[in-house]
């Protein structure tokens, strides 16, 4: 008889790190987005007084996740922040944020949405087909979801492509981009 050990080993992993926040002032957050006429091009949300303390806990939450995976002697700073209502076109087509090394997106208001991953490295699975699989998982799937609600806050690398699918509900989401600095 015919023994053998199998031994897998992980490679190359993409993570979506889930937080769910309390102690955020969600209606502050809604009625701005619902109700300010504001250019997302002119103005740096995260520079505003009354959104300092919601952009250092967000800060305080990247950096939680950038000292895990790579250590202590940088850190990130926010470079951008906007916010999105409902099915805006720059949230539902798959984009990602090029001059950013993670992204992260909080929820005020969401109820069961789906916020979708395109796999960054799919040639692996070029072969496989829906007729191939039984169960999904990370090793042969193209594309990946994460269910959101009101005060999931999500962080991810900023290179892999991404998309919220449309609602006829009133979505609100509060995103930032982030760069490497020195600590």
């Amino acid at each position: 008889m015919t023994t053998s050990l199998l031994t897998t080993v992980n490679m190359f992993s993409a993570k979506i790190d889930k937080f769910k926040m309390t102690n955020i002032d969600d209606d502050m957050l809604v009625n701005y987005a619902v109700n300010e006429k504001w250019n997302t091009e002119n103005i740096k949300l995260h520079e505003l007084d009354k959104f300092k303390s919601f952009y250092s806990i967000y800060e305080d939450k990247i950096n939680q996740v950038y000292h895990t995976s790579y250590g202590k002697n940088y850190k990130l700073k926010i470079s951008g922040a906007w916010c999105a209502v409902g099915n805006t076109k720059n949230v539902i087509i798959p984009h990602n944020h090029k001059e950013s090394f993670l992204s992260a997106v909080y929820y005020p208001q969401a109820d069961n949405e789906e916020l979708w991953f395109i796999n960054p490295m799919s040639q692996l699975s070029g072969l496989i087909s829906e007729r191939h699989v039984e169960e999904y998982d990370e090793y042969n799937s193209d594309y990946w979801n994460v269910k959101v609600n009101t005060g999931d806050l999500l962080i991810f690398n900023s290179m892999i492509h991404h998309y919220i699918t449309p609602t006829k509900h009133q979505r609100i989401s509060f995103a930032i981009d982030s760069i490497i600095v020195p600590n």
